[in-house]
């Protein structure tokens, strides 16, 4: 692949289905070796493209890991993992953002209204999460907000509302 540019070998890979076999290998192989993560698995294939490789390693494994949580806290009788549950809300309501405001402070979702938009934050996104099903957000299977949340309203000027737990 000497001679043609980067990112058209790796487009080239999508196309003739070599990135599909390697994710497959991927998910195997982290299947097979749970306590090793995604350095280990691009070294264990020695792959081209070991930096992009990594990264579609890295996004396999927190996916894995991610189900395998879920799964153990329904198996557990807990309840469900705030981070499966957050991309199940964003599956249901694409239309309205929740992020973190910063690597480790609060979570923000913003909630478009007619001429104006409410924000809601909270420092724990499971909290975050409540107080949008309590607003109506439930999730398909009726999920209900496991500590209801006060009722919020925009304000009658149309500007923005601002409802926050710190």
């Amino acid at each position: 692949m000497s001679g043609i540019p980067r990112t058209e070998s790796i487009q080239r890979m999508e196309q003739d289905g070599t990135m599909d076999r390697r994710r497959r290998e991927l998910r195997e192989w982290f299947a097979e070796h749970p306590q090793d993560g995604p350095a280990d698995a691009v070294k264990t294939f020695g792959y081209t493209f070991a930096d992009h490789m990594l990264a579609v390693a890295d996004s396999i494994w927190m996916d894995m890991r991610r189900d395998r949580r879920a799964s153990l806290a329904l198996i557990r009788g807990g309840e469900e993992d705030p981070t499966v549950r957050l991309s199940r809300f964003r599956a249901q309501y694409p239309h309205i953002p929740v992020r973190p405001l910063s690597h480790a402070g609060p979570w923000q979702a913003e909630i478009p209204e007619e001429g104006s938009q409410t924000f809601m934050t909270s420092y724990e996104l499971r909290t975050l999460l409540d107080r949008l099903a309590g607003l109506g957000y439930t999730l398909d299977d009726g999920e209900a907000a496991m500590t209801p949340g006060p009722s919020e309203a925009p304000d009658a000027g149309g500007g923005h509302t601002t409802s926050s737990d710190h």
